[in-house]
């Protein structure tokens, strides 16, 4: 009996590390998600709209000349060109109406016909019945 009670305590404790371990493991997941959560645009508000952008290079930098005592050697600056990237905007959910007039055309609808009616057969009649003997093949003996 002690050799049972041991190895159900043993079993136990075998559970209670891997459960134990299970939660340990997933803790970070569940701050992360409380934190994203908490951070989360509320519904129904809508982001702001992007300005519109040309897609390219951005306008250049420019510097203005240096200022270089006689006799110095002058350094001229490259321009600085930056390439932006273009910024994606979705379409709205307004629908796009045709814009052409449609002129009604005529439309023919069939007229109603009446449904054919359904009329029993009639009756079967009653007939006599007679009774015809069956004839037998007799064998002489």
């Amino acid at each position: 009996m002690q050799r049972y009670r041991a190895e159900v305590e043993r079993r136990r404790r075998n559970i209670r590390l891997i459960l134990g371990a299970i939660i340990f493991i997933t803790l970070p997941f569940y701050c992360a998600g409380i934190i994203l959560w908490g951070t989360a645009q509320p519904r129904g508000q809508t982001q702001p709209t992007p300005l519109p952008t040309t897609p390219g290079v951005a306008p250049t930098a420019t510097t203005p000349p240096p200022t270089t005592a006689p006799g110095e050697a002058s350094i001229t600056p490259l321009p600085i060109t930056v390439e932006v990237p273009t910024v994606f905007v979705p379409p709205s959910d307004t629908p796009i109406l045709p814009t052409r007039v449609l002129s009604p055309t005529p439309t023919f609808l069939p007229t109603s016909t009446p449904l054919p009616t359904f009329t029993p057969p009639p009756p079967p009649t009653a007939e006599p019945i007679t009774e015809t003997p069956i004839p037998f093949d007799t064998v002489a003996p």
